[in-house]
């Protein structure tokens, strides 16, 4: 497929354009070798493709900037270091040659679109292809025309083994839809290579030791990749506070960090589990289990043979069982139905290199979500909270949207609907406890989408500082909302965006302030300052409540390394200034995407 800048670039690295062009200027013989014909072909192809991609991104109706001048389809990255997408630039955000994106904000980013685009006009001619990957170093490795054709069509693959699949499912996942999200438990040495190897797949990472987090965003610095999440967070750990909910937790007992994501409203297209690495996972109670697998439409379990692949397959038949609330009110409220699609670890397999399948972790299990009804909060953050939403949901995801194929790829997005009435009932009064009796209660349905997590959430399970910085900065260049706290801020492979403001969105040089917003949050300025605050590592405050210096002094701590100017601490789009203000009042904000 054609992945790279430009398509003379592609053909260059074949070597087809000069070869064939000193053959021919020297009076060399017209025949060429099947090799130089099969790329000559396709570099044909591709330029028919990348004119027809061209085409797309010159009608206003596809990209706005279309009618300032001539755009380009270019598969790179932004002003803003975003991972590598396809996209729409002008011809002065590219280099001399118009192969590669070089400066400026005139771009847009149609990543499915154009990637849609490019697979249907590619699809007579899917594995005779001339690829460009991406090496362990972050390197660009462009293969040759021999070697290319040798390399799978995203969604071809002959692997039918559990990883083999899995790594199958996150190209087509992000062929599939704007925003993939893959879930990852614990990390191994080949961690890095599977985030640089997808970049369009939103990774988010949980590491139970301080010392595996830092070395992991380290690695994932040096190459630069940006669509990956750290969080040193042991799923055992209880919260600090006992989650205030009659109907999840009657007892007020301390919930685990697995057990919070349970009751989260966070879903995941792919989830990735390194047992070896997460010791609660390497046999899990049903509980446990349930509370895992509930998590994102397919998860793929990696196991060192033995006692913890066995522990894994007693588990699973288990969860078909109902689970009375007497016995587990967490386990009971997330019943569900799984299936194992496929088995067996393939040493070496594409994307998962490195993995170590044919050493330490010997046996894997594809799991895939059969049905699931799941009674959700509001947010994560509520798990330790002294006080908290009491608004819930019912996630569901039904058994008839399953692909009848278990090896097939298919998206699956659960509806989420609020339970009626959804008013902040005081304590203990919700009118219904068992999953069934919510169910009966459902009301609105609620938008909602895979491919990302919200802030809340990465924030409770401890997001590393360096991540954080990053999405701080992100959120001082979302244009304001009436209501930006953190669980309507979603992080996704490109950064940071908001969601649910509901049509009130703010002008930058107009944002009323102090204009009446939220009850949890009194005005619009108090609904901006405290997730803030929150991604500056300050606690949160009472409604109203607002942070003064001490938010300016804790800017200037975790914004350091982007300006060295205490008395300008908040890294705005236009530059480094003196208050977040500044960084919404019009002055030259940049475009991108």
């Amino acid at each position: 497929m054609l992945q790279a800048g430009g398509l003379s670039d592609i053909c260059n690295a074949a070597g087809m354009e000069v070869a064939l062009d000193q053959r021919f200027q020297h009076g060399a013989p017209t025949r060429i070798s099947r090799q130089e014909d099969r790329a000559s072909r396709r570099c044909g192809m591709l330029a028919a493709c990348h004119a027809e991609l061209d085409g797309w991104c010159n009608q206003p109706a596809n990209c706005p900037h279309a009618t300032r001048g001539t755009l380009h389809a270019r598969f790179d990255t932004t002003d803003r270091d975003h991972p590598k997408a396809w996209r729409c630039y002008a011809t002065d955000t590219l280099s001399a040659d118009r192969q590669s994106y070089s400066q400026g904000s005139t771009y847009c980013t149609r990543n499915s679109q154009l990637l849609a685009l490019l697979q249907q006009c590619e699809g007579e001619d899917r594995h005779a292809h001339i690829g460009v990957e991406v090496s362990p170093t972050g390197e660009t490795v462009r293969a040759s025309a021999s070697a290319s054709a040798a390399l799978d069509y995203p969604g071809t693959s002959d692997d039918a083994s559990a990883t083999g699949l899995f790594d199958t499912w996150l190209e087509q996942c992000a062929a599939s839809a704007p925003r993939c999200s893959c879930l990852q438990h614990g990390t191994h040495e080949g961690s890095v290579e599977l985030v640089l190897r997808h970049p369009a797949v939103a990774f988010f990472i949980v590491v139970a030791e301080a010392e595996q987090a830092e070395g992991l965003v380290s690695r994932l610095a040096a190459h630069n990749a940006t669509n990956a999440y750290v969080m040193h967070t042991d799923l055992a750990r209880r919260g600090a506070l006992p989650l205030r909910n009659d109907v999840l937790n009657p007892r007020l007992g301390r919930l685990s960090a697995l057990q919070a994501l349970q009751t989260s409203n966070e879903f995941f297209d792919l989830q990735l589990v390194h047992a070896s690495a997460v010791p609660s996972l390497l046999r899990p109670s049903p509980a446990e289990a349930r509370s895992l697998l509930s998590l994102a439409a397919t998860t793929l379990l990696l196991l060192p043979r033995g006692t913890a692949a066995a522990s894994w397959r007693a588990a699973l038949p288990a969860l078909e069982r109902p689970v009375p609330r007497a016995e587990d009110v967490v386990a009971a409220a997330a019943p569900l139905g799984v299936k194992v699609v496929a088995e067996g670890c393939t040493a070496g397999g594409r994307g998962l290199r490195g993995v170590g399948c044919a050493t330490r972790v010997e046996e894997a299990l594809l799991v895939r979500l059969a049905w699931l009804t799941r009674l959700t909060l509001h947010h994560l953050s509520c798990w330790e909270a002294p006080r908290c939403h009491d608004r819930m949901y019912v996630m569901s995801l039904v058994q008839a949207d399953a692909p009848a194929d278990g090896a097939a790829w298919a998206r699956r997005v659960p509806a989420l609907h609020r339970v009626e009435p959804h008013g902040n009932w005081p304590p203990g009064t919700h009118p219904f406890a068992s999953v069934a009796e919510a169910v009966a209660l459902r009301g609105k349905a609620i938008p909602f989408a895979t491919g990302g997590a919200n802030l809340d959430t990465l924030v409770a399970l401890r997001l590393h500082r360096t991540h954080r910085a990053r999405l701080a900065a992100q959120f001082l260049a979302i244009p304001v909302g009436r209501d930006m706290m953190l669980w309507n801020i979603v992080a996704g492979r490109e950064g940071a965006f908001a969601i649910d403001q509901e049509g009130f969105v703010y002008p930058d040089g107009g944002v009323p302030w102090e204009r009446r917003a939220m009850p949890y949050c009194l005005t619009v300025r108090d609904c901006y300052e405290k997730p803030l605050g929150t991604l500056c590592g300050l606690p949160y405050t009472a409604p109203g409540r607002l942070y003064g210096a001490a938010l300016t002094s804790a800017a200037a701590e975790l914004f350091a390394a982007q300006c060295d100017d205490a008395r300008r601490p908040y890294p705005c789009p236009n530059g480094c200034r003196a208050s977040y203000e500044e960084c919404h009042n019009g002055a030259g904000a940049g475009a991108g995407d």
